[in-house]
């Protein structure tokens, strides 16, 4: 029986644990007051912060951020990959377009985190309105 020579210790760090829940909140305006985001509304871009966890296991430089439209991806995907500027102010903003959220009608966003590990965080408490950017009817 021939027996090689033993290769080099390999080093490595086991990360199973997911980031936690972000917060997600509209920035800058108070357009979605009254849950609602109307044609006038919509006619700018709307900023959301997603505030990263301040507790539990903590986003870091690498991880990246997405926002989500009804649980899933927007069409083109609002992704960001933290810097340690990010990690540091504790938050990023994306900006979302009248054109990203689709047809009028009721509106959940969210916002998760995924460590550089691949362990996908919980989402954050969703940002819920109604798009209604029609015109009303004429009275009769």
């Amino acid at each position: 029986m021939n027996i090689g020579s033993a290769s080099a210790p390999v080093s490595f760090t086991l990360d199973t644990v997911a980031p936690g829940a972000p917060v997600l909140s509209e920035q800058g305006s108070t357009k979605l007051a009254d849950n609602y985001l109307n044609a006038t509304e919509a006619g700018t871009t709307t900023t959301f912060r997603v505030t990263l966890p301040t507790s539990g296991s903590l986003a870091v430089a690498g991880d990246r951020v997405e926002l989500l439209l009804g649980g899933a991806s927007f069409g083109t995907a609002k992704l960001a990959t933290l810097s340690g500027a990010n990690v540091s102010s504790g938050y990023v903003d994306f900006t979302v377009a009248k054109t990203d959220l689709g047809a009028d009608g009721a509106k959940a966003l969210t916002a998760k985190i995924t460590d550089v590990a691949g362990n996908i965080g919980n989402a954050s408490v969703a940002a819920n309105f109604t798009l209604d950017t029609g015109v009303p009817n004429a009275p009769s």
